[in-house]
């Protein structure tokens, strides 16, 4: 909570005390959202057919810093902010190319540092 500047620190204080007179806790985490699927042959093909996603987080921790929590698996109707990860560039991917019977392969990591509300600790 520390390294925050300006009107981020401004505004997680305030979402932070709107917790606590909820009773509730405020964590930070690495939010990942994983799409694997086919595409044409060529690196930078789109994906035109999706073989599966994964939503995590991958670390999660207090406002003191203190890791609670790793790989956290979490739905998709668990996110309140509706993200459009089709328009975003990926922060990373991986592509394989057409192997024997198998077509082109590839997948795209999109990750962000969220908020997480919960019970506290």
């Amino acid at each position: 909570m520390s390294r925050l500047v300006g009107g981020d620190q401004s505004l997680l204080h305030q979402v932070v005390r709107a917790a606590e007179r909820s009773d509730f806790a405020l964590f930070l985490a690495t939010f990942e959202y994983m799409l694997h699927g086919g595409c044409d042959d060529y690196a930078s093909a789109g994906i035109h057919e999706q073989y599966g996603t994964h939503t995590k987080l991958q670390k999660m921790v207090d406002l003191e810093g203190n890791t609670v929590a790793t790989d956290v698996n979490i739905d998709k109707d668990q996110i309140v902010q509706d993200v459009d990860f089709a328009s975003e560039e990926p922060d990373d991917e991986d592509f394989q190319g057409h192997t024997g019977n198998a077509g082109a392969e590839k997948t795209l990591w999109y990750r962000k540092v969220v908020g997480s509300v919960g019970k506290p600790l």
